[in-house]
C-alpha cells in the first residue's frame, strides 16, 4: 500500500506544530514498512523545489497570502504523481491544495482528511473556499480528528460526523519516569509556556497572572512571533520584568530543560484557533500538570483533564490561572497526584500507541 500525505510545510524548513505532526506520522509509517510519501510547500524564501529521500516533495511557493500558499510547481507535481497511491491523507485546512484536488481529482484512490481545525480567522476567504471544502469532504472516505470537539464543534459538523474517526495526534516525546516529579529544588517556582507569539495564544493573560503570584514564582515564555516586541513592552508597562521572561526561540535541548525545571506548564490560549495543544502532551510526558483554558468549541479541554492532569480555567482570566498555580504550590500532595496522572496521560498519548491506530485505519480502508 502506498500512502501520500499532503500538508503545508515540513521540517526542517518549517517547524510548526502541524509540520511536526506530519513528520512524526511519516516516520512512524516508515518504521512500520509503509511506502509513504509527502507533498507540500516551502516557505516563500526558498526559490527551488526540494526533494528529501525521494519520498518528500516540497514545492516552491509563488504567493503566500492569508496563511495560504499558492504554487505552480505544486500543481505540476500533483499532476505527475496523483494516481500512484491507494490512500491520500490531506491535512486540513489547506485551501489551495483543496481546490487543486477538486479540479484535478486522483483516480482509484481513497481520500482521507486530517481535520486540524476549521478556518477561524479568514472569514472572507472561507466564503470563497467553502464550496471546494464541502466537495472534498463529500469525496473523502473518512475524516480523522484528534478530539470529539474537532468533529462535533465544527462549522461543518453535519458533513464530518458520518465520516468522523477520533485518533489523537501522534507525539514524539518519549515517556518520562517519575524522576521528574517534584523536581522543584530551584530557588524559584517556574511556570513555563511556549508557542508562537500570535494573537490567539493569550500570552498577555499569562503575563497578567504574574501580578497575583508569590514573589518566588516566575514565568518563562518561549517562542517567536510578530507579538514579541508588543509583549516585551507590555511586561515593562506592567512592572513585571523581574517576574516574566520572554526566552525567544529555544533549541530542543533547551525546551527539554525548561520542561524539566518547571513546576507546571500553562497554555493560556483564548480562541479556538488553538484546537488541541500538542505541547500539553509534551508537558504530561515530563510529569508536569497543565493549566489550560476552556476555549469554546475547542478540543483543548479533552486533552487536559480538569482536576486530573491539571486544571481548565475560563479564557481571559489571569486571576483564575494564578489561583490554580497557588493551589498546587500550597498543596504538595495534590500536586504529586496530578504529576502522576499527567505521566499516565502522557503514556496514553505518545506516538507508539497512536501510530498503530492510524495504521489500522489505513489498512481497513485499503482492505475495503
Amino acid at each position: 500500500m502506498k500512502i501520500l500525505q499532503i500538508g503545508k510545510f515540513y521540517p526542517p524548513y518549517h517547524n510548526g506544530g502541524i509540520e511536526t505532526l506530519s513528520k512524526i506520522l511519516h516516520d512512524g509509517l516508515k518504521e512500520n514498512l509503509f511506502n509513504n510519501y509527502f507533498l507540500g510547500y516551502l516557505p516563500i524564501k526558498y526559490k527551488k523545489d526540494i526533494t528529501i529521500d525521494n519520498c518528500i516533495f516540497l514545492c516552491k511557493t509563488n504567493i503566500d497570502i492569508f496563511s495560504t500558499q499558492f504554487s505552480i510547481n505544486f500543481i505540476r507535481k500533483w499532476l505527475e504523481i496523483k494516481n500512484f497511491y491507494e490512500i491520500i491523507f490531506v491535512s486540513m485546512p489547506n485551501p489551495f491544495t483543496n481546490i487543486i484536488l477538486n479540479i484535478f481529482p486522483p483516480k482509484n484512490t481513497e481520500i482521507v482528511l486530517w481535520w486540524h481545525s476549521d478556518i477561524v480567522k479568514q472569514k472572507y476567504l472561507l466564503q470563497l473556499y467553502k464550496p471546494f471544502l464541502i466537495s472534498l469532504i463529500k469525496k473523502s472516505i473518512a475524516i480523522v480528528a484528534p478530539t470529539n470537539m474537532h468533529i462535533y464543534g465544527s462549522d461543518f459538523s453535519k458533513y464530518l460526523i458520518p465520516k468522523g474517526k477520533i485518533i489523537p495526534f501522534p507525539c514524539s516525546v518519549k515517556y518520562k519516569t517519575n524522576k521528574h516529579i517534584n523536581n522543584n529544588n530551584n530557588k524559584y517556582v517556574i511556570i513555563f509556556s511556549c508557542g508562537r507569539l500570535i494573537y490567539y495564544k493569550g500570552f498577555h493573560v499569562l503575563i497578567d497572572s504574574a501580578k497575583y503570584l508569590p514573589d518566588n514564582c516566575i514565568i518563562h515564555i518561549a517562542g517567536q512571533g510578530k507579538l514579541y516586541n508588543k509583549l516585551k513592552k507590555y511586561i515593562i508597562k506592567k512592572n513585571l520584568s523581574d517576574k516574566v521572561y520572554l526566552l525567544g526561540h529555544i533549541s530542543d535541548d533547551q525546551l527539554e530543560q525548561e520542561m524539566h525545571n518547571c513546576f507546571l506548564f500553562c497554555l493560556p490560549s483564548i480562541q479556538r484557533s488553538e484546537m488541541y495543544g500538542v505541547v500539553q502532551v509534551e508537558a504530561f510526558c515530563h510529569g508536569k500538570p497543565v493549566i489550560s483554558t476552556n476555549i469554546p468549541r475547542s478540543g483543548v479541554p479533552e486533552v487536559n483533564l480538569n482536576g486530573i492532569t491539571g486544571y481548565v480555567v475560563d479564557i481571559n482570566n489571569s486571576i483564575a490561572i494564578a489561583d490554580k498555580i497557588k493551589t498546587l504550590i500550597n498543596d504538595k500532595n495534590l500536586y504529586s497526584k496530578l504529576c502522576i496522572n499527567a505521566l499516565k496521560r502522557g503514556e496514553e498519548l505518545t506516538n507508539k500507541n497512536i501510530i498503530e491506530n492510524y495504521i489500522e485505519l489505513f489498512e481497513n480502508i485499503n482492505n475495503k
